[in-house]
């Protein structure tokens, strides 16, 4: 028996695809375009370009001019304008966070530079595992991954400014000079990963990587933590899933137009 209720869902799914064919294809063209010419870019039959068209057109979203070419209508400016107004750092990252969280099974923070701070904007806890360490809203930039990963950012001159200062010894690990750091940079410059190996906290280490704004400069880092010894265990994957994640985020944010400038605003 034929189930006709599927074969409609699946007609209109096609026909909204096709639709959002014919709307890309028009939003990268430099000028409005016949059925003709969109049938040929996206292989589709005259017929069925013709019908969408109409659609779109009925719908408010395109224009057809008097030579019967078609060209997108000012209501997505209005689109865009909303989009970008719901447009923040969270929004943006977090799903693709919560992802990387549940692949790892660990814990996952996003931070940003804030006053010689790592500033945690959220923390994405794994679904079987408690942090080891209690993760402070405000946390020194020296011994974090985040941290070392905003310090791999500033000028030499702030950096070596920054190290001048006495500097808490957490743990035998914890960074807390110049010379250090800069071989901590280096291995960060090569692999784009931070690392922290118990320097804030017996037991406790973190990997992190950076996230990028739209004019490519540093905008947030972002580390997953967990027990050394279970975080070591799966350091390829992690590293892999991580830098996957990161790069995600930065090419939103450069397609969304996103800046350091614009998450300032929502801080201010």
């Amino acid at each position: 028996m034929i189930d006709k209720q599927a074969d409609n869902k699946s007609d209109t799914s096609s026909a909204v695809i096709r639709a959002v064919d014919i709307l890309d294809a028009l939003c990268e063209s430099a000028e409005p375009l016949g059925i003709s010419t969109l049938a040929k870019i996206l292989d589709m039959p005259k017929v069925t370009t013709f019908r969408i068209l109409n659609s779109l057109v009925a719908a408010g979203l395109l224009f057809k001019n008097a030579d019967d070419l078609y060209s997108l209508s000012p209501k997505f400016l209005i689109y865009g304008n909303r989009v970008h107004a719901s447009l923040s750092l969270k929004n943006i990252s977090e799903p693709i966070l919560t992802e990387l969280a549940v692949a790892v099974e660990e814990n996952v923070n996003l931070g940003i530079a804030y006053k010689n701070y790592v500033l945690t904007l959220f923390n994405i806890p794994a679904a079987s595992y408690l942090l080891v360490a209690n993760l402070l809203p405000l946390s020194e930039l020296y011994c974090s991954s985040m941290g070392k990963t905003i310090l791999s950012h500033m000028d030499e001159a702030s950096a070596e400014e920054y190290f001048s200062h006495t500097l808490e010894k957490r743990t035998p690990n914890t960074v807390i000079d110049y010379r250090s750091f800069q071989l901590a940079k280096e291995q960060y410059l090569q692999c784009g990963i931070m690392y922290d190996d118990e320097e804030f906290e017996y037991g406790l280490s973190c990997f992190a990587a950076p996230i990028y704004d739209a004019n490519d400069n540093l905008i947030a880092a972002v580390s997953v933590s967990g027990p050394k010894s279970r975080i070591l265990s799966k350091k390829e994957d992690i590293e892999s899933r991580l830098l996957d994640a990161t790069h995600k985020i930065s090419a939103i944010l450069k397609t969304a137009d996103y800046t350091v400038e614009e998450l300032k605003k929502t801080l201010a």
